[in-house]
């Protein structure tokens, strides 16, 4: 860094500082995120893994939900990503989430910076493309998304690894390039690994086909490295409703105009189905900003380093129309798309493509300004294309089935202030990208932002929970709302949500539940859950039922509520947890060391199966009497075993071979990137090579 330039440098760093504490004000006064997901399932499974911490066990079997299913292969509970265990182990489960978002922010800026600037981008471009995807409206609300905002930070890195990897491979650029793939697929979220993997692929054909081999062999080994996460959830998709005929991979398409609204302020609105076909509502905004866009526009034309991003994200901006769009549809419907639902989730892809494309673009507006001098006609020339632009746009949203209706006027003043900076800028490109940091900011002032509500009342117990005498070893029965109040006070209900038991928050009470949310859906207590009837509640224990209004039989008596939120119902008829079905009557106590054991002590009258009323599935194995005993599956999802009459010791021990093999393949490939990391660099360093077609 040279003195000359080490002010403007500085004066950068210090603006990215002050507009993510901007952002993220809410953090300075003891707030946490909590919208969406994050309250609903997020917070629930931190608090799991700070129990299995607490309790010294791996996190593989959460009793909690659904009858019980497997936890570490769920990919998005992050079980054995080491930033979500950390930021789990220093701030609790309630705030894990919002400092691991903040963590990951950090990443995706400096990964971005490190892209830019591996492309020959110059500083401040690369500070700017680095504020443009890590503070954009879009990455900012995936903060209800921790799992995809996650993984799409770790793509700069990706990338900046690539092209080290491809200008001169090394031990170093394998290992870095080989722990970024393994970061990404450990965060959980398998469509944005997807992506990244095109971008990748495409980024080595075009710099260096050479390589594609031991691109291929890299890409491998940072699979491997994740391996203890990615064969359980293989598993768990193999016995999940992604195998059973009920799978939508088109769920949840962008539509035309929320792809316009990229670049297009409240283009997508009103959101619903609507122009274009249906639209999708997992990430609320998709807004980069008018002037990156322009800018990404410009930057696409920079070579052939900047082809295969060009391309990528063009290619993954149509992928993302998924249903709106046939040719997308009927690609989505083929292997591996059709593994994977959420075609939104590529646009993310695609953005992350345009603020790197936009910070090539501000250096080379710098680059064409430095010619230009300022004049009254130029700058007559430049209102007079911004206001034709806007009215012809605002024109073309009325009179096309999906255009824009909305924010032409924001557009025309952005273009017309880019303009205008690019013009009397000169060579600078402070101008061009202050209107750029005005026009992100009033994204995230006038477009709606996450929910904070205060870490304390998340952190109050349930008074629900607290009318329920313990030790209880039952079930409540607690549905997922399809909407979500939002007439009233949201963020009041988000403060409730512990409270009522609002899903999975009865987790956080240490509370059995039947129902549960989030996927993969295991097959067979899916199947059971959405055909329950009194008989079903009864014969898996639920004791309790939390409703928001009536109960759903006349017999159950009401024993606690949460004004009109949420109240609890007592069942009378609920069976035990596990009980032997013979006509005479028999005993059953259970023991529960682990989460992964039980134990049971039985004297059955009569020789007869033993139901607990425990999820069925792959890798619980029983032992009765100390000698193996097979494992059934009763009633279509629950657990079972054929005992003589007598009494007997039985015993349940959850042993799932894909973790444990996975977990092999994982700390092997783990010591090959540690030792290529600390191998020591050769004395004499070659000239880099000539990439395939670029001098």
């Amino acid at each position: 860094m040279s003195p000359r330039r080490r002010p403007r440098q500085v004066a950068a760093a210090l603006a990215f500082v002050a507009a993510a504490a901007f952002i993220y004000r809410d953090v300075f006064f003891g707030r946490v995120l909590a919208g969406r997901d994050v309250f609903r399932l997020f917070i629930p499974q931190a608090h799991f893994l700070a129990e299995c911490f607490a309790r010294r066990e791996l996190p593989l079997w959460i009793p909690y939900e659904r009858l019980g299913q497997p936890f570490a292969a769920i990919p998005y509970a992050q079980a054995f990503y080491l930033p979500n265990d950390l930021a789990v182990l220093l701030t609790g489960p309630v705030a894990s989430v919002t400092a691991l978002h903040l963590f990951h922010l950090l990443v995706a800026a400096a990964g971005t910076f490190a892209a830019c600037r591996a492309l020959r981008a110059s500083f401040f471009a690369s500070a700017f493309g680095a504020a443009a995807f890590s503070l954009s409206h879009l990455f900012t609300l995936m903060a209800f998304a921790p799992n995809v905002a996650g993984a799409a930070a770790w793509t700069g890195v990706q990338l900046a690894a690539l092209r080290a990897f491809t200008r001169r491979p090394s031990p170093r650029s394998t290992a870095a390039l080989a722990a970024a793939v393994s970061a990404s697929l450990l965060c959980g979220s398998p469509e944005t690994t997807l992506w990244q993997g095109a971008l990748l692929l495409a980024c080595t054909l075009t710099w260096r086909r050479s390589l594609l081999p031991r691109f291929a062999a890299v890409v491998a080994l940072g699979a491997a490295a994740a391996a203890v996460m990615l064969l359980p959830a293989l598993e768990l998709t193999l016995e999940s409703t992604r195998t059973s005929g009920v799978w939508k991979p088109l769920e949840w398409s962008t539509s035309w105009s929320q792809l316009a609204s990229i670049g297009w302020p409240l283009a997508h609105l009103p959101m619903g189905e609507y122009r274009g076909g249906s639209d999708q509502h997992y990430l609320t905004s998709l807004f980069m900003g008018s002037v990156v866009v322009a800018l990404a526009a410009l930057g696409a034309s920079r070579r052939r380093r900047a082809l295969p991003l060009a391309t990528s994200g063009a290619a993954l901006a149509v992928l993302s129309l998924g249903a709106n769009f046939l040719p997308s549809a009927l690609l989505l419907e083929l292997p591996p798309f059709s593994f994977f639902r959420y075609p939104v989730k590529y646009v993310v892809g695609a953005c992350f493509c345009l603020a790197v494309l936009a910070a090539l673009g501000l250096d080379r507006a710098a680059a064409s300004a430095r010619r230009l001098k300022p004049s009254a006609r130029a700058l007559g020339v430049i209102s007079a294309a911004a206001l034709g632009a806007g009215a012809l746009g605002a024109a073309l949203g009325r009179a096309l089935p999906f255009g824009p209706r909305a924010g032409w006027l924001w557009l025309v003043a952005a273009l017309w202030a880019g303009a205008l900076a690019w013009r009397l800028g000169g060579r600078r490109r402070w101008p061009v990208a202050a209107v750029a940091g005005l026009e992100l900011l009033a994204a995230h002032l006038l477009l709606g932002r996450p929910a904070f509500v205060p870490a304390t009342r998340l952190s109050a117990p349930s008074r629900l929970a607290a009318a329920i005498v313990r030790p209880f070893d039952g079930r409540v029965s607690v549905p997922v709302p399809d909407e979500v109040p939002v007439d009233g006070d949201f963020h009041a209900y988000l403060e409730a949500s512990r409270d009522a038991l609002m899903p999975l928050r009865f987790v956080e009470e240490g509370l059995r539940g039947f129902e549960g949310y989030g996927d993969p859906e295991p097959a067979r207590t899916l199947a059971l859950e959405r055909g329950a009837d009194r008989a079903t509640y009864d014969l898996t224990g639920v004791r309790y039922f939390v409703r928001s209004g009536p109960p759903p039989f006349d017999d159950l008596a009401p024993v606690a509520s949460v004004g009109e939120l949420a109240t609890l119902y007592e069942s009378a008829t609920a069976k035990p947890r596990a009980f032997v079905e013979a006509p005479c009557e028999s005993k059953v106590a259970l023991d529960e060391p682990r989460f992964t054991e039980l134990r049971l002590d039985v004297d059955a009258c009569a020789a007869a199966p033993l139901v607990i009323s425990d999820a069925w599935f792959p890798g619980w194995q029983a032992s009765l009497d100390g000698a193996p005993a097979e494992l059934a599956v009763s009633h279509g999802a629950l657990r079972e075993v054929s005992l003589p009459a007598g009494r007997h010791h039985l015993t349940l021990r959850y042993r799932p071979w894909p973790f444990y093999a996975g977990a092999g393949l994982s700390l092997l490939a783990s010591l090959v990137l540690i030792a290529l990391a600390l191998r020591a660099p050769k004395t004499r360093t070659p000239p880099p090579q000539k990439e395939d077609g670029v001098a």
